[in-house]
This record gives C-alpha cells, structure tokens and sequence, in this order.
C-alpha cells in the first residue's frame, strides 16, 4: 500500500467514519453458495455519507487488470493500493488468467466485486458470507431442483370392528354375546391377532375378526339368495 508522508488525520477520520456506520444489511443471495451477502449499493449508502462527513473520499478505477484505489482526505493525506480483479484462483477455462478475453459483462461483475471488497476492507465491515463473484470467476450458479413432494403409499383401511358397524357374534359353545377384544401383544410377548371372545370364556367358542367377517358375508349372500328365491311367482 502506498501512502503520504503523513496519514495522521487521514487516520483520524477513517476512524470517525467508521465509528458512524450501521451494520450493512446482506440482502443479496449467492446461490451457487447458499450465502448472503451485502450488494454494491448497500455498502456505498451505508459509507459514503460517513466518509464525506469527515472529508474523506474513496476513488476507485480499473486498470490493467487491477481495481487501483485511493482514499483522500481534505488534508491532502491519502492512502492507495490496487486489488487483482483477475486471479488463478478465479480465473477460469472461458477467461484467461490477465482477464484478457473476458467478455464485458464479466468485466463488470469482476469490477463491481472488486469495488466491494476494497470499500469493505477499507472501512472493516463485514459486507458478506462467504465469496460471491461467481460470473467473474466463470463459476456457474446452482439452480435447485425442484423436488416433488412426498405422496404417503396409499394404505387400505382395516376393516372396522367396532360393534357400531359390526353386530357382535354369539358365542359357539353358551351363545353369549361376545365382546371384541384388539391384536395386541400377550404378557408372553407372543402377538395375537384381534378377535371376538366369549365374556364366559367357553373353549373353542370365540370368533376370530376374519372368521366372523367371512360368516357375515356368508349370512348375508344366503339372506339375499332366500329373497331372490321367494320373488319367483310359482
């Protein structure tokens, strides 16, 4: 870095200046990172009317490849420097190295990201994330796919038997009404399946669900058949 005999009350200012200016609002996104970051406009009206205030003034023009810069104080102290805009870390198979065969709109991006840095390195105020010159560095940003949201397999409903849908069975053996018991799992850790139990607890008189199921549906075909059978006229 370059400077003036003296800087004293360049220094002076700078940290008045700096002392005055806000947080810098990251309102723009890198996608291909997945960072925030603050764009040129934000950093220049979050410091410039600081700089002024205190007779400083940031000058900025590239050249050769490179961003020189000067910051100037109505004292006539001054500090300068230059900031690659091309580099081997970003340069890329599409732009040489010198930035040489870069087309103007990565000039511009190469440009704009080095005028950010210098004004953030300046003034030290985080500006950003994490690094964002993706089209002066030829790095293409990442689109998202969009993902399609997640359809639960389809599932059959058990069949309901609840006594509101079901008429309970008789037992096989006392003919008492018998109760529904749930599938569960016995203090034996053997799993059961549900089924209809006789409240007197006779041997070889419960239902199984499906058992009773199937005999209801058998019941209600033989019913249905007796109806047809009785609709004939001889």
């Amino acid at each position: 870095m370059n400077r003036s005999e003296s800087i004293l009350e360049l220094v002076k200012a700078l940290a008045a200046a700096r002392a005055e200016v806000e947080p810098i609002k990251k309102t723009a996104e890198n996608p291909y990172y997945g960072s925030r970051y603050a764009p040129l406009d934000n950093i220049i009206s979050a410091t410039v009317p600081s700089l002024l205030k205190h007779g400083l003034v940031l000058i900025m023009a590239p050249a050769d490849g490179v961003l020189e810069w000067m910051l100037v104080h109505t004292s006539g102290e001054w500090i300068s420097g230059a900031y690659p805009m091309w580099s081997r870390q970003r340069a890329s198979h599409a732009v040489s190295q010198d930035g040489a065969n870069a087309t103007p709109q990565a000039c511009g991006s190469a440009i704009t990201y080095a005028r950010r840095y210098v004004t953030a390195a300046i003034l030290n105020v985080a500006a950003e994330d994490d690094d964002d010159a993706n089209s002066a560095s030829g790095v293409q940003a990442r689109t998202a796919t969009p993902q399609k949201p997640s359809t639960p397999p389809a599932t059959t409903p058990p069949p309901s038997t609840s006594k509101a849908h079901i008429e309970a069975p008789r037992c096989k053996v006392c003919a008492a009404e018998c109760r529904f018991v749930e599938g569960g799992v016995a203090k034996s850790g053997r799993e059961y399946a549900a089924f209809w139990a006789c409240p007197n607890r006779c041997k070889g008189g419960s239902w199984g669900e499906a058992e009773w199921l199937h005999e209801q549906q058998q019941r209600k075909d033989a019913k249905s058949q007796k109806a047809q059978d009785n609709d004939i006229p001889f």
